[in-house]
C-alpha cells in the first residue's frame, strides 16, 4: 500500500492532464490537418492511444443521444417518446464493428499493412472531427430561424465530410495503398460488410427455428409425459 501511494505522489498530474489534453484534442488536429504525415506517425504508435479511439467512440454516443433530444424544433423531428439509448448505442457500435471486419478480411487479401486494431483505431479517430463541429451545432440549432436551417445542414454535412476524409486517409495510409486499391478495397468492403450481414440475418433465422422446433418438442413432451 505504501509502495503504490509513494508512485501516486511521484505522478505530475498536471502534465499527465496536458498529456490527456494533448491526446484527445490535439493529435486528432493534427492528424486530420497533416493526414499522410499524421498517420504515418500513428501507424507507427507514436501518436496512436487506444484511450483516445474508446473517448471518441463514447463521445459519438452522446452526440447522437443529445442531438436526439436536443437539437431544435426546426431541425428535430424525432419524437422523444421513442428513445432508445440502447438503440443509438447500437447504431454506432454495429457500423464500426462490421467496418473494422469487413476492411480487414478484404485488405488481407489485398497484401494490407493495417491490423484490425489499426483499422479499429482509424474509425474512431475519424469520428473526432465529427464531434467537434456536430455538439456546437446542437446548441446553434436551439437558437436559429428558418432562413438559416441550411446553416445547420451546411455544418453537418462538413462533419460527415472530414470524417469521410479522415478515414479514407487513415485507411490509405496504414494498409500503404495508393488512392486506386484504397478505393477498390473500400468498395469491396462494402460487399464484405453485405455478406456479414447477409451471414448474420441467415444464421438468426436458423436459430430462431432450431429454437421454435426445440420448444415445440418440450412442450409436447410437458404435455404427455408430465
Amino acid at each position: 500500500m505504501e509502495a503504490i501511494l509513494s508512485k501516486l505522489k511521484k505522478i505530475d498530474y498536471k502534465k499527465t492532464f496536458v498529456n490527456i489534453l494533448n491526446d484527445l484534442f490535439k493529435v486528432p488536429f493534427y492528424i486530420l490537418t497533416h493526414p499522410i504525415k499524421g498517420f504515418s506517425e500513428f501507424k507507427s504508435e507514436k501518436l496512436r492511444k487506444s484511450y483516445v479511439a474508446i473517448f471518441y467512440l463514447v463521445l459519438m454516443f452522446l452526440t447522437l443521444i443529445i442531438s436526439y433530444n436536443g437539437n431544435g424544433f426546426l431541425v428535430n423531428q424525432n419524437n422523444p417518446e421513442n428513445f432508445n439509448a440502447l438503440r443509438i448505442i447500437l447504431i454506432v457500435v454495429v457500423p464500426v464493428a462490421l467496418i473494422t471486419v469487413g476492411n480487414w478480411s478484404i485488405t488481407s487479401l489485398f497484401d494490407g499493412k493495417g491490423t484490425m486494431i489499426e483499422i479499429f483505431s482509424v474509425i474512431c479517430y475519424s469520428i473526432a472531427p465529427f464531434t467537434w463541429i456536430m455538439l456546437p451545432n446542437i446548441i446553434y440549432s436551439n437558437f436559429l430561424i428558418i432562413e438559416e436551417v441550411g446553416f445547420y445542414e451546411a455544418f453537418q454535412t462538413i462533419a460527415i465530410v472530414l470524417m469521410c476524409f479522415m478515414a479514407f486517409f487513415g485507411l490509405l495510409v496504414i494498409h500503404e495503398y495508393g488512392l486506386l486499391k484504397t478505393f477498390v478495397t473500400l468498395i469491396a468492403t462494402v460487399i464484405a460488410i453485405g455478406v456479414i450481414i447477409f451471414i448474420a440475418f441467415l444464421f438468426l433465422t436458423l436459430f430462431q427455428q432450431v429454437y421454435s422446433f426445440g420448444y415445440s418438442v418440450y412442450r409436447e413432451y410437458v404435455m404427455r409425459f408430465l
